[in-house]
């Protein structure tokens, strides 16, 4: 799940913070300021490369559990929250926004194929909005067609999303289900849902693709941005993961 600020721009704004200080030690220390403003508009440029969000992809997209074991397929489709777009915010009236509609379509489309039932996780975003997960269900039933089982309201975050969702999944008797989220985060979100007892088959949404590179991976962009920071959003809670 994200917050109200876009991915995109996290990364340079966090950067941002050591140029600046960087810039302002530059007057007495000049070497100390030229250092950290240095080293911090290096990084600002490396991670707007699109080869360094590819790159660390990679590492997180391999490997992961896409076939069910035969003898003990999933029993539900779990589908992540990322974010919701207000439509009338003083009525109260969410959709789901560009990240939750590209997990929530493929994941009622396998429910349906599958006829496995829904389960859909994500708190509110701010107070007094609706919980992203009660956003998914209505439009899940509205303009998809797909109704939900279980609705996980609380969750703020991937932690919480597995274990107050491993609670509804135990009390119906599950413990092997689909997990659809976006290729990037689904590692350290089998992790997470393993740690609460349930297994998880991958349902990627974009994987990455293997290509050659081009001049064009070598050229900054907003794209570039994104990409490593949910790849390095990744990395970093799977370290902390290990850690807990």
């Amino acid at each position: 799940m994200f917050g109200a600020l876009k991915p995109a721009l996290l990364p340079p704004v966090g950067l941002l913070l050591p140029l600046i200080l960087g810039l302002f030690l530059l007057p007495r220390w000049r070497r100390l300021g030229l250092a950290i403003s240095g080293a911090s508009a290096l990084l600002l440029l490396v991670l707007a490369l699109p080869v360094t969000g590819s790159l660390m992809s990679r590492g997180l997209e391999a490997n992961l559990p896409r076939v069910p074991p035969p003898t003990d397929p999933p029993q539900a489709v779990v589908i992540l929250s990322a974010e919701a777009r207000a439509v009338d915010a003083r009525r109260q009236r969410y959709e789901p926004g560009p990240l939750t509609w590209e997990r929530l379509v493929p994941g009622t489309q396998l429910a349906r194929q599958a006829r496995l039932p829904i389960l859909v996780t994500g708190g509110a975003m701010r107070p007094g909005a609706p919980s992203l997960a009660e956003v998914m269900a209505r439009s899940a039933a509205d303009t998809l067609g797909a109704p939900v089982r279980w609705i996980e309201p609380r969750a703020r975050d991937t932690w919480e999303n597995a274990a107050f969702s491993a609670r509804i999944l135990h009390d119906a008797g599950i413990r092997r289900v689909y997990l659809v989220s976006h290729a990037w985060h689904l590692r350290r979100a089998i992790a997470a849902f393993a740690r609460f007892g349930i297994a998880a088959t991958a349902v990627p949404v974009r994987p990455y693709v293997m290509h050659d590179a081009g001049w064009e991976d070598f050229l900054p962009s907003i794209a570039g941005w994104t990409a490593s920071y949910h790849a390095l959003h990744e990395w970093i809670g799977l370290f902390y993961y290990a850690l807990r």
